[in-house]
């Protein structure tokens, strides 16, 4: 038996450089659901859909090209069509590249609404739900009609439908219904009970009539030879999860094995798999009498002559879970966390995702030295540093585990909880300019730490009673001093400690505790969910009540007024405090100190860098994003790539600012040339710092003029009435560090 894994890049995703492009980062591990259909394998997972084709070609669906929501849960395939209906109700018909979303039953306000299954009966589609049937007229794609079943007086859940002979057949939470084809079948009377054991969930229709049946722990079924001849007999099969008919043959999907049966009873085939760990979900035959299975651990698997062929999982992290976000060292960290509050440990064994040069690769648990929750990263050169919420700090080299530092190795620094002899709860990491390790540790004595470069551990007291005492992110602003979030009960906002440049010196050290009073930093509200310093060493911090901004951090021990400003917004007569209403989740300042917000439940904006103005804002109504709870945001500042995670999964966006250079030399144009067929903006890389640049043509008419943000610049190809310029070379005069203007760059228009 051989194993070919096959991972894969995402083939209908742009990687260009264009503004405006959005790319998702999503993991497709968790298959549940697969089906073959018109010579293409289709594998539903926990968080998408993809095909496979047999040239291994992959395909992934999702918002940024034909469905119009996340959360797949089932599929279905009509004359040309697929059919797929999501986790909120929503249904997408696709047809000839086009996305028809039928939203009526996700738009029903009935409690605990969902779609069961997908049947597609001639050109009608029978969704199986909660509340009953509803039948989608394919052609017109409208819903037609709707049908509801009940048993003694109590309405009934469908769980699937199917139509066999002249019959209408519903699998319901109360047994088993059916109706003549020619009957009125919106009229219950007309729906007569055939089997009454409860909680039917499939029905597999072939050579034999199988019910399967889950109740609880207990999964059975039975097979019967026809509607006149229902089997009274169950098979009791704990450990079934699927029992699908394709080729002529049935498929018993165990978490481990498939058993392929023609008549339901008689064993055909068996394949097991005992030498790596498995969860099969499902199982179809494909036209060349192969089978596919659905693993949620290990992919899409396929099985030729009793043998695995391939495995078969779209390049992607290793989950969806996205606790932190770190870019560095060209990197990007994804920490699948966690806790939840903080008080309760995830148990969290999925470590962190780690995408380099456009390919993820995972850092397990057991890899960072079996460290579960890990919460966030950071780097310094080669070597990189993890937080564990449950067992410490891993130190990688070289894409190795060089040391794991608890309580033995540190000399009792890294302290365990006051509760417990082995939980180790560190929040964050961060370096200073001076190569030390600075970090958080809760419940314990002095819950500030740092390991120096040599190697050496210290920590600090902030005299806090440490029953609950939690701590979140910690910050070092530009004169050295640590600024963390208390994160205790209810919130006890910040800390600012200054160790005056003196680590293995504690008796010249100052702390403060930051609140909302004024005078001790005047914050919005206590709860405090991010802090991040912007490029000219203000501390923005983002509360549950909005944002607000130390413009002075060095005056926190100064004995003169620091207190926090928040930011007000006029509109019209009246003004208000920035996103005041709303709960900062986390702030990022890209390479032109524009402020990337995450917020929970409103989406992401994107704010001028003194914050009063909104360039952006984006929310899953108006973007591919999945979700509008932004958990964390890292940016790329070099190309620009603002990496965004969600509850539901991590994607990024193209931005029009990068970094500044410190010295200009060969400018990066894209596109160039620019042909007839583009219509995005063109760009403008590797400029100095907010550059002001002029665009000419040959003759030195000013076309366009116009200030970098941070080091790029974009210009639509227009001119300064806004008419589209014609063919010709179009020179880029920049001014240099000392004011004096050059031209720094040439582009061609093809019209």
């Amino acid at each position: 038996m051989r194993y070919l894994l096959l991972f894969f890049l995402i083939c209908n995703q742009s990687f260009s450089n264009e503004i405006g492009t959005w790319k998702n980062y999503y993991s497709y591990n968790g298959a549940k659901k697969v089906f073959y259909q018109n010579y293409l394998t289709f594998c539903v997972t926990n968080n998408g859909l993809f095909s496979y084709n047999d040239n291994n070609e992959l395909f992934l669906y999702n918002k940024l090209n034909f469905t119009s929501d996340y959360g797949i849960d089932n599929l279905a395939f009509g004359s040309n069509k697929i059919i797929i209906s999501y986790e909120n109700s929503n249904i997408d018909i696709i047809e000839d590249n086009l996305t028809t979303s039928i939203t009526d039953i996700k738009n029903l306000e009935i409690a605990g609404k969902r779609i069961n299954n997908l049947t597609v009966i001639d050109n009608e589609l029978f969704v199986s739900a909660s509340y009953g049937i509803s039948k989608i007229n394919l052609i017109k794609k409208e819903i037609s009609d709707t049908y509801y079943l009940y048993k003694n007086g109590e309405s009934l859940e469908i769980k699937d439908v199917k139509k066999i002979d002249n019959y209408y057949l519903a699998a319901t939470n109360n047994g088993v219904f059916k109706a003549e084809q020619n009957s009125l079948l919106n009229d219950p009377n007309n729906w007569n009970q055939i089997d009454t054991n409860s909680n039917v969930i499939k029905i597999a229709n072939g050579s034999k009539i199988i019910f399967l049946y889950e109740n609880e722990s207990e999964v059975n079924y039975k097979v019967s030879e026809d509607l006149s001849n229902i089997s009274s007999v169950l098979i009791s099969a704990n450990g079934l999860n699927d029992i699908t008919y394709s080729d002529n043959k049935f498929l018993f999907v165990y978490e481990n094995s498939v058993i392929s049966s023609i008549n339901g009873i008689d064993t055909l085939d068996v394949y097991n798999e005992n030498s790596r760990l498995v969860k099969f979900k499902s199982a179809c035959y494909d036209d060349q009498n192969n089978i596919w299975i659905a693993d949620s651990i290990n992919g899409l698997i396929k099985i030729t002559n009793g043998s695995i062929e391939s495995t078969i999982l779209p390049n992607g992290p290793s989950s969806n879970n996205v606790f932190d976000l770190n870019f560095s060292n060209s990197k990007l960290f994804m920490s699948h966390g966690g806790h939840s509050n903080y008080s309760v440990n995830n148990l969290n064994y999925q470590g962190v995702s780690v995408l380099e040069n456009n390919s993820w690769a995972n850092y397990s648990s057991q890899f960072l030295g079996n460290s579960r929750d890990v919460v966030s990263s950071t780097t310094n050169g080669d070597y990189e540093y993890f937080a564990s919420w449950y067992d410490g700090v891993s130190e990688i080299l070289n894409k190795n585990l060089s040391n794991k530092f608890g309580y033995n190795n540190t000399n009792g620094i890294l302290d365990t909880t006051y509760y417990s002899n082995n939980r180790i709860q560190i929040s964050d990491l961060k370096f200073d300019n001076y190569g030390n390790l600075w970090g958080l540790n809760s419940q314990v004595q002095k819950p500030l730490f740092v390991k120096t470069p040599q190697n050496e551990w210290y920590s600090y007291s902030l005299n806090l009673a440490i029953e609950g005492l939690y701590f979140d992110e910690i910050l070092i602003d530009n004169t050295g001093q640590k600024w963390g979030i208390i994160a205790k009960g209810s919130g006890k906002g910040l800390f600012v400690y200054d160790d005056n440049n003196t680590i293995d010196n504690q008796y010249d050290d100052q702390y403060k505790l930051i609140t909302t009073s004024v005078g001790q930093g005047a914050l919005p509200n206590n709860n405090v969910n991010c802090i991040t310093k912007d490029r000219n060493g203000e501390i923005w911090v983002g509360t549950y009540e909005g944002i607000c901004v130390f413009n002075n951090p060095s005056l926190v021990f100064s004995g003169y007024n620091f207190d926090a400003q928040q930011i007000l917004i006029t509109e019209g007569d009246y003004g208000q405090y920035l996103l005041s209403t709303e709960s900062v989740k986390c702030i990022a300042v890209d390479g032109g100190n524009r402020k990337w917000i995450g917020t929970l439940g409103a989406g992401l904006y994107l704010l001028s860098s003194d914050g009063t103005e909104e360039i952006q804002h984006f929310t899953s109504e108006n973007s591919p994003l999945p979700s509008n709870n932004i958990i964390d945001i890292a940016i790329n500042s070099k190309i620009g790539e603002v990496f965004i995670g969600t509850d539901k999964g991590l994607l990024s966006y193209t931005s029009d600012a990068t970094v500044g250079e410190n010295s200009q030399s060969n400018l990066k144009i894209f596109p160039n040339p620019v042909r007839q067929s583009y219509n995005g903006l063109i760009t403008i890389d590797k400029l100095y710092t907010n550059a002001n640049i002029k665009i000419t043509d040959m003759n030195f008419n000013l076309i366009y003029e116009g200030f970098a943000n941070g080091g790029r610049a974009t210009w639509n190809g227009r001119d300064i009435d806004g008419n589209k310029v014609p063919t010709g070379v179009y020179l880029i005069f920049t001014s240099d560090d000392m004011g004096d203007e050059k031209i720094s760059g040439k582009i061609l228009i093809i019209k």
